[in-house]
């Protein structure tokens, strides 16, 4: 009898867990899909980084998830974590791949996963210079660019 009426009030008056965000999958990223992403100094996503250079790890709209971490395919972390996560600074130790999977605390459902690589210093590849300026360019001042140096190499010199 106990149980008709947990199941009559629930009904009538809901529990208060809250309800994760559903992820609307990697197609509509930016249109409200909750995803973990790893994080520099700066704050920007970043998917590897150095040793030797702080990172972060958020889940946007969570203030604690519930984390597996796995270096290399070996799990190495597996409890509640606090979001976001104040900066850590890259280890020799820790150089590999990482994958971490977040779930929601309360209910228990998969909110997302990410991958990130942590590399030897010096070994990064396009991170700094003119290959890690225009990595942060959007398509539209790429292309505003490229428009605008071959306005330039159009033109004709004008002699005095």
């Amino acid at each position: 009898m106990d149980y008709t009426l947990f199941k009559v009030s629930e009904m009538v008056n809901p529990s208060r867990t809250p309800r994760p965000i559903r992820s609307a999958g990697a197609g509509f990223a930016g249109m409200g899909a909750v995803a973990p992403v790893f994080l520099d100094a700066s704050g920007n996503p970043i998917t590897s980084i150095e040793s030797g250079q702080p990172y972060g790890f958020n889940v946007p709209g969570y203030s604690s998830v519930w984390l597996q971490l796995n270096k290399d395919g070996v799990q190495v972390y597996n409890a509640v974590l606090g979001v976001p996560m104040a900066l850590h600074t890259a280890q020799d130790s820790e150089i590999g791949t990482w994958q971490a999977i977040a779930y929601d605390a309360n209910t228990g459902q998969l909110i997302g996963s990410t991958s990130f690589q942590i590399t030897a210093a010096g070994a990064s590849t396009g991170t700094g210079g003119i290959t890690g300026f225009l990595s942060t360019l959007t398509t539209t001042q790429k292309a505003i660019g490229a428009a605008a140096v071959l306005f330039l190499l159009t033109r004709k010199k004008s002699r005095k």
